[in-house]
């Protein structure tokens, strides 16, 4: 029997199929790799037999504003050059006076206007110059860049001036993404943000691939294997949660991974990502209670418990309140954690006050208040999605949300780790 490791490699945690988290920050991929094999005696030097390493990059429902968009070109209509900048999040206007764009990305250097234009009816009114192209080329030249995502004005409507410009960099050996092959939508901002997330995935598989590919020096019969490269769609984001279980479920069954950068429902017909998450923000509702925001904070710089933040997210919530007891266990540190719990609960009674005026507050009421809201968001999720009588947990916060979910657990479904 061939042995294997499984990998979900995300944008700043590692999850393995030994049930080992670590932060890739903290922890390079490779020494993670290595512990997991040593720890776990999974590969014995002796035996001539080949080890198996299966591994999926993914990158969750992530805004192009929140990652490092190094060594990615990125070509738009002359004119809108900023557009993705002013449509990012604002910060958040209870800790500033002055909005901010939150965004981190690092495209200011490396962003092209393009002479073309593309009418709203889908007409062509500005071609493309080959001079224009040469002159870029260039430049992305003495800049390193070979992979470049393109965003033009319109393109969902004609792609011509798109395909024109990609075919002229990918004759020249450049790794070409184009916004037109995005769903048809009219809104410009989602289809470039999501070329360029495409763009960077690419990227990442080649970086984790050649970071895997060092460890055969040291495993001479290892085996890689990137299920990314699965063709079929619905293949490849079942294998997003290798670390639930290689079987499929059967009819009325349902496992829900609960990962530090992804929740994911699978049952027996797909895989679906919750929209809430380990980092979804606690914001105030609409009926002015506590509830969970579809937008994320990302690792970098991190939750309050990583000490680098003012909002409270879900993960900062389940450490506050003693959900989660060992975070080093997740690769983080455990002191500024120590440190962040106060902060953590002065912010969550800080928003409770904002919308209550009310001059006593039971802190212990409040978190149950907040318990149930997360449950409800999440069984209304996981109905929405799917169908089920059983629902098996894993992943590296089940035990931690175990009891918050079994509290509202609808009639005649059954939980269990």
């Amino acid at each position: 029997m061939l042995n294997a490791l499984s990998l979900n490699v995300g944008e700043f945690f590692a999850e393995s199929s030994t049930k080992k988290y670590w932060y890739i920050g903290k922890k390079s991929l490779t020494d993670g790799v290595r512990e997991c094999l040593q720890e776990k005696d999974l590969l014995d030097p002796a035996d001539p037999q080949a080890f198996l390493i299966q591994y999926v990059v993914t990158q969750g429902n992530i805004n192009s504003t929140q990652v490092n968009l190094d060594n990615i070109a990125f070509f738009v209509t002359s004119g809108f050059e900023n557009l993705l900048e002013l449509n990012s999040p604002k910060s958040d206007h209870r800790f500033s006076r002055n909005l901010k764009n939150m965004g981190t990305s690092t495209l200011t250097d490396s962003t092209f206007g393009i002479n073309e234009r593309v009418d709203a009816k889908g007409n062509v009114v500005s071609g493309i110059e080959v001079s224009d192209l040469d002159f870029i080329c260039s430049k992305l030249e003495l800049l390193k860049i070979q992979t470049i995502a393109i965003g033009f004005l319109h393109s969902n409507l004609n792609p011509e001036n798109e395909n024109k410009v990609a075919n002229y960099f990918k004759a020249k050996a450049f790794q070409v993404f184009c916004s037109n092959q995005e769903n048809a939508t009219s809104n410009e901002c989602a289809r470039w943000q999501n070329t360029l997330l495409r763009a960077r995935m690419h990227l990442r598989q080649i970086e984790v691939a050649w970071q895997l590919e060092s460890l055969r020096s040291q495993y001479a019969h290892l085996q890689i294997e990137c299920l990314n490269a699965v063709a079929n769609a619905e293949a490849r984001s079942q294998m997003s949660v290798l670390n639930m279980d290689f079987a499929a479920p059967q009819p009325l069954e349902a496992q829900l991974y609960l990962g530090l950068e992804g929740f994911f429902l699978r049952t027996s017909q797909s895989t679906s990502e919750l929209k809430i998450s380990a980092t979804s923000c606690i914001t105030s509702g609409f009926f002015n209670t506590p509830e969970f925001s579809n937008a994320r904070i990302s690792f970098d710089p991190g939750p309050m418990i990583m000490g680098k933040s003012f909002a409270p997210c879900l993960l900062d919530f389940l450490y506050a309140t003693g959900a989660i007891q060992n975070v080093e266990a997740f690769g983080l540190t455990s002191l500024s954690a120590e440190r962040a719990k106060p902060r953590i609960l002065e912010s969550i009674l800080a928003l409770v006050r904002s919308n209550q005026e009310r001059k006593h507050i039971d802190i212990q009421k409040e978190i149950q208040n907040i318990e149930k809201i997360l449950a409800a968001r999440i069984w209304s999720e996981l109905l929405k999605l799917s169908q089920f009588k059983s629902l098996r947990i894993s992943g590296p916060l089940a035990d931690s949300l175990m009891k918050v979910i079994k509290s509202q657990r609808p009639l005649g479904v059954e939980i269990s780790l």
